[in-house]
């Protein structure tokens, strides 16, 4: 059975697809921190708590 160059392009997004989230990335965890990290200095009490 012959596959069309379309199956081919979707069988290996699919593929890569799951490889990245078996393998979640380094610089994705760091982009997670600074996003967090930009959140925090935007709006603080967020982030550390209302001060009593």
């Amino acid at each position: 059975e012959e596959q069309t160059p379309v199956e081919n392009i979707l069988l290996n997004y699919l593929l890569a697809r799951q490889l990245e989230r078996r393998l979640p990335s380094v610089e994705f965890q760091d982009q997670k921190k600074r996003s967090y990290w930009k959140q925090c200095a935007f709006n603080a009490v967020t982030c550390f708590g209302r001060k009593r």
